[in-house]
């Protein structure tokens, strides 16, 4: 066990964030219209990189998740990538997941993006849910590693 513990902090302390950065989100809601974007400049190293878009929202967010359209764009190749994720804010018994108290954190994992030395990444997001604003969503943020 001991040893499980120190391999996972070990493993966890080599990768580093190259990339972490949020976007506010209206105080009247998140409207379905707006979208937020994320550019990454040029990468010195070309990788694979692993991602997670970063969520926060607070006690008005009125349902048990969020779906979210995720579209990535490697430039200047061109190459484009669309996810639909879904965000789970609640558990079946009504408490909320994620961490925090007044603005709580949930952070979904992306599947891995290949970036050529070079090469930048735009990420753009917007919600998915039939209402058209959102109340309760203060920020959106991506993470890269």
């Amino acid at each position: 066990m001991l040893m499980a513990m120190i391999a996972i902090a070990m493993s966890s302390c080599s990768r580093s964030n190259i990339y972490s950065h949020y976007e506010s989100v209206s105080a009247e809601g998140w409207s379905c219209s707006d979208t937020v974007r994320f550019e990454m400049g040029p990468v010195l190293q070309g990788k694979v990189f692993g991602q997670k878009v970063n969520l926060r929202t607070t006690s008005a967010y009125p349902y048990t998740a969020l779906s979210m359209i995720v579209h990535r764009q490697v430039l200047p190749k061109g190459e484009e990538r669309q996810d639909t994720i879904s965000i789970v804010l609640c558990n079946d018994k009504g408490i909320p997941t994620g961490t925090g108290i007044t603005h709580r954190q949930n952070d979904i994992v992306l599947s891995p993006i290949k970036i050529e030395t070079d090469e930048k990444l735009a990420v753009t997001i917007w919600h998915n849910m039939k209402q058209t604003c959102l109340p309760g969503i203060s920020e959106i943020g991506l993470s890269m590693r």
